[in-house]
């Protein structure tokens, strides 16, 4: 893919990847989501509804696992997204997949065969 196409793709789906950043309110930035792209730290997936940002990186036991570190767009595009990041997961042997939502993402969550595994506490300092 050209540079160019590669921008044009990343500002087509900017207003979704902000959006959820900004709910996510877990340091995720454009800026930031630019430069993980552009180093190889993080991946973009993109339908003509949702995007998601990717992020593969290796367990201390040694296991792949494919983390979806931000979704946004609607709920039927990322359903599709959060499959695409399976497969490719599957396609190079990741042990499994990790996301981090809001409580609202449990339903969905649990439709599409993923479960709680942990919960995280924040206190603002």
């Amino acid at each position: 893919m050209s540079p160019a196409t590669a921008t044009c793709i990343r500002e087509r789906v900017r207003p979704w990847l902000e959006a959820a950043a900004e709910w996510a309110d877990e340091g995720m930035t454009w800026p930031r989501i630019v430069a993980g792209l552009d180093a190889g730290e993080f991946h973009l997936l993109a339908n003509h509804t949702a995007a998601a940002i990717i992020q593969p990186h290796e367990q201390p036991d040694g296991q792949l696992v494919v983390h979806i570190a931000l979704a946004g767009g609607d709920l039927a595009g990322v359903e599709e997204l959060v499959s695409q990041a399976e497969e490719i997961a599957r396609y190079n042997r990741a042990a499994k997949v990790t996301v981090m939502g809001r409580e609202g993402w449990r339903r969905l969550a649990k439709k599409i065969g993923y479960r709680v595994d942990a919960v995280q506490y924040v206190k603002e300092l």
